[in-house]
């Protein structure tokens, strides 16, 4: 392992030991795969882990806090009901085998919040620590 990756592991943990929570990533077929509603996903496990949960108003640095900060490039511009939480690529997993572990319309569950979201898009980082862009919902499935 290469000098950085060790340092960026050393940060990650500093970073979900100070700001993360517990985070539940429920396994969703989506609404297109059924009925018209999304229902529960037998062939997946839910998946518990750290991370850090970001909305806006966080002074946050890094890529999440550019844009909670209002610092995003013009032409992006300000989302102001963004929600996301950051998790590090080791308790995800390699991008390539995400189908099985988690995947867009995919429930997240904050324990200590007691709120649910659904997962809207996956961004990948290049620092390591992917963000799953969230939309809030109102009832569990």
């Amino acid at each position: 392992m290469s000098t950085w990756r060790a340092h960026q592991r050393a940060m990650d943990a500093e970073v979900d030991f100070e700001f993360g929570e517990p985070i539940e990533l429920h396994p969703m077929i989506s609404e297109e795969e059924t009925t018209g509603s999304p229902a529960p996903d037998p062939s997946r496990s839910v998946l518990t882990c750290i991370g850090v949960y970001v909305t806006p108003g966080s002074r946050a640095t890094g890529e999440s806090g550019t844009i909670a900060s209002g610092m995003a490039r013009s032409e992006a511009g300000v989302l102001t009901a963004a929600e996301w939480v950051s998790i590090t690529e080791d308790q995800l997993g390699d991008p390539a085998k995400w189908g099985p572990a988690v995947s867009n319309h995919d429930r997240v569950y904050l324990p200590e919040r007691n709120s649910w979201h659904t997962i809207n898009s996956i961004t990948p980082s290049a620092t390591g620590r992917f963000n799953l862009q969230l939309v809030r919902v109102q009832e569990p499935t």
